[in-house]
């Protein structure tokens, strides 16, 4: 019991603070944050990458499309325009479908004695 309260106590001790050095940054990485800080004080904190007229455009497309390997072209860039976004997971639900899809494809095509999708 004596061993367990012992331990208890050194455990709640807060040991001092250690003083840190700074950290080092690399002159690449210094001078992209003073180029990141500069794009944010002329541009605002909008995204360089985002471009929203291509992924309404897009979205219009496939609306539209009937061809399978022109709407397999525009999924794939829109699921590249939503990660240029940020929009990780809506990227990755494009990505995973256009496989899975492929993937149902092919095997179908090995079924039929084919090695390829026509």
């Amino acid at each position: 019991m004596a061993l367990g309260t012992c331990c208890f106590l050194l455990l709640q001790h807060e040991a001092p603070a250690a003083e840190t050095a700074p950290r080092y940054q690399a002159p690449g990485t210094k001078f992209m944050i003073e180029t990141l800080q500069d794009w944010e004080r002329a541009v605002g904190s909008g995204n360089p990458f985002a471009d929203y007229p291509k992924i309404k455009s897009l979205k219009e497309k496939l609306a539209v499309e009937t061809n399978a390997k022109n709407r397999v072209n525009m999924l794939a860039e829109l699921g590249k325009q939503f990660l240029n976004l940020g929009r990780v997971e809506d990227s990755l639900n494009i990505m995973t479908n256009l496989l899975q899809a492929a993937d149902i494809q092919l095997y179908r095509a090995k079924r039929a004695g084919r090695n390829q999708v026509a």
